[in-house]
C-alpha cells in the first residue's frame, strides 16, 4: 500500500466519520460508507498488480489462449490499459459516494428509531 493510497483512505474515512450525525451508535454507517467508496479502487489496484505480475513474468494469456503473448505492441497496449486505473476515480467523487451511502444508511436508521 502506498503512502498516497493510505492518505486517500484516511481522507475518505475522516470525512465519513466527521459527519455531524455520526455518534457511537452510527459509527458503523461511516465505516460502511468508507468501504463502499474505497473498495472499488482497492480491487482495481489488486487486479492491476496481478496483471502486471503476469505480464512481467511473461505468462499472461488471454481467455482461451494457452500460449504466452508474443506481440510486443499487444503487451504495450495492455499495460497502457492496466495503468489507466491511476487516472480514474477522483477522490472527491469517492467522498461523494461515501456521503451518499452514509446519508442513505442514516435515513434508514432514523426511520427504525422513530
Amino acid at each position: 500500500m502506498t503512502t498516497e493510497s493510505l492518505s486517500k483512505d484516511a481522507y475518505v474515512l475522516g470525512r465519513a466519520l466527521s459527519a455531524p450525525e455520526i455518534t457511537r451508535e452510527t459509527a458503523a454507517f461511516a465505516l460502511k460508507a468508507y468501504d463502499a467508496a474505497r473498495r472499488p479502487h482497492g480491487q482495481a489496484v489488486a487486479k492491476c498488480s496481478r496483471t502486471f505480475g503476469l505480464l512481467l513474468s511473461w505468462i499472461y494469456t488471454r481467455p482461451g489462449d494457452l500460449h504466452p503473448m508474443r506481440n510486443e505492441e499487444e503487451v504495450k497496449e495492455l499495460m497502457s490499459d492496466v495503468t489507466g486505473w491511476v487516472a480514474r476515480g477522483d477522490i472527491e467523487d469517492q467522498v461523494k459516494t461515501a456521503q451518499g451511502v452514509l446519508e442513505s444508511s442514516l435515513v434508514t436508521y432514523r426511520w427504525r428509531n422513530i
